[in-house]
């Protein structure tokens, strides 16, 4: 579970911003909020709700956490950090991009920490945390890497870090040689946990659980009950000559032998399943979505077919369903979850995953949304509610609604909110487009 995400000179925010996912005393809803007892004694809310006009960096939080994920896990270089400095303060061009990350990880908290420069990784620290003090694991800076005394005599690292390149973080480099050797895992945390990183968007490459859409009775009710017209799918395997893929297009899953992890991707408008068979072997599914008309009449649909709201529910449902139900539970970064959806769909669809959260549970939801009646302390925590505000010079913040005084679980937040109390709403001046 994530514990705390700090980004600075990222995107929008010129300072840090935090999100930290620890509970307050509040006691509302306690019995969905994970705890963890031993040694830390805390809790940690499943569900982030950020708020924010356009152009505030809710996005940008959820943008900036997948794209630390997708560095580490799959060893890609830092160069990218040039790019997304924070570009409204020329004095910030040669000023570090810094991450942090608080997380858990087989119920041991890790803080993680990195820092690049045009391009470089200045700075990585790897540290575990227990009840009264941090215990390095390592430590990289410009002038070399030190391995906390677990680790000072392991040749095999000592080896890996010598071969690191500027450009590319240590904890991808000893992942990828050694995330198979369960002797690692603990200094391999930070991959780890960054693994179970989902960034779900109805229009882009989407992982999924094959056991949701495999089972007719989950899908079929969820589908029926979230009102989407849809009554199931319809599934196609195809052969191998009638691929829509170029071969070079699927080695990346080829290569792959996950068997219990698929993946969504959409071609000529159609949406397909990529996996392995029960061999190993590479399946490309066709996927159509059935519905009756008013005769009962059944007839099927494709993806260009469909609403926007339809695409999204059938993105979020398995990676929802899975959530709560899984031994190693995802991360779920879902940006404008009420986009396209009805407001009492998006509602159900977060109170949903709410209702089958539990203090044992490990996973958690983060989303970005508008629709203010999703702002609604009926179902979620004062402390689960975050909003976003930007300052005259471009500067953003993000501000939890704790922070804010007097805001109590029976107030009208939505009504605060419109009124500016808590910034995050946009400052306008009237406009005509004819004079």
């Amino acid at each position: 579970m994530l514990v705390e995400y700090r980004v600075a000179n990222y995107g929008p925010y010129k300072h840090a911003l935090s999100l930290n996912m620890k509970s307050t005393k509040e006691q509302r809803f306690r019995n969905r909020v994970p705890r963890f007892q031993s040694r830390y004694r805390m809790s940690i809310n499943p569900i982030a709700a950020i708020y924010g006009p356009n152009a505030s960096g809710k996005s940008t939080i959820l943008e900036s956490l997948f794209r630390l994920a997708s560095t580490i896990r799959g060893n890609k270089t830092t160069n990218w950090q040039h790019d997304y400095i924070f570009a409204l303060d020329s004095t910030m061009e040669n000023e570090p991009t810094l991450f942090k990350l608080v997380f858990m990880f087989k119920e041991k908290m890790y803080s993680y920490f990195l820092a690049i420069r045009n391009g470089d990784v200045l700075e990585e620290y790897l540290a575990l945390l227990t009840a009264d003090q941090e215990i390095l694991l390592f430590d990289r800076t410009v002038d070399g890497i030190e391995f906390g005394e677990k680790w000072d005599d392991d040749n095999l690292l000592t080896k890996i870090a010598e071969k690191v390149p500027n450009n590319r973080t240590l904890a991808g480099r000893i992942a990828d040689v050694l995330s198979n050797d369960e002797e690692y895992d603990e200094i391999n945390s930070t991959f780890f946990f960054l693994r179970k990183i989902i960034r779900i968007s109805p229009n882009a490459r989407q992982p999924i659980i094959p056991t949701f859409y495999n089972d007719d009775s989950s899908l079929n009710s969820a589908l029926s009950a979230l009102d989407t017209g849809v009554i199931g799918l319809e599934f196609t395997h195809l052969s191998k000559e009638d691929y829509p893929f170029f071969e070079e297009e699927l080695k990346d899953f080829s290569d792959s032998t996950n068997a219990n992890i698929a993946e969504l991707r959409i071609k000529n408008r159609k949406l397909y399943s990529i996996a392995h068979d029960a061999e190993g072997k590479l399946e490309v599914t066709h996927i159509r979505f059935r519905h009756h008309d008013r005769q009962d009449h059944e007839y099927l649909l494709d993806w260009y077919q469909e609403s926007q709201g339809t695409r999204k529910i059938i993105m979020l449902l398995p990676w929802l369903w899975i959530a709560v139900r899984s031994v190693d539970p995802p991360i779920l970064l879902v940006d404008e979850l009420d986009n396209s959806l009805h407001t009492q769909l998006a509602k159900a669809l977060i109170e949903g995953f709410l209702h089958g959260c539990t203090n044992d549970t490990r996973t958690q939801l983060i989303f970005t949304a508008h629709d203010l009646l999703l702002m609604d302390l009926d179902y979620l925590r004062r402390d689960e509610i975050w909003i976003t505000a930007k300052s005259l010079d471009g500067d953003s913040t993000l501000i939890g609604l704790p922070e804010y005084r007097g805001i109590r679980s029976d107030k009208d937040i939505r009504k605060s909110y419109l009124e500016g109390r808590f910034g995050g709403t946009p400052q306008l001046d009237s406009f005509a487009l004819k004079e």
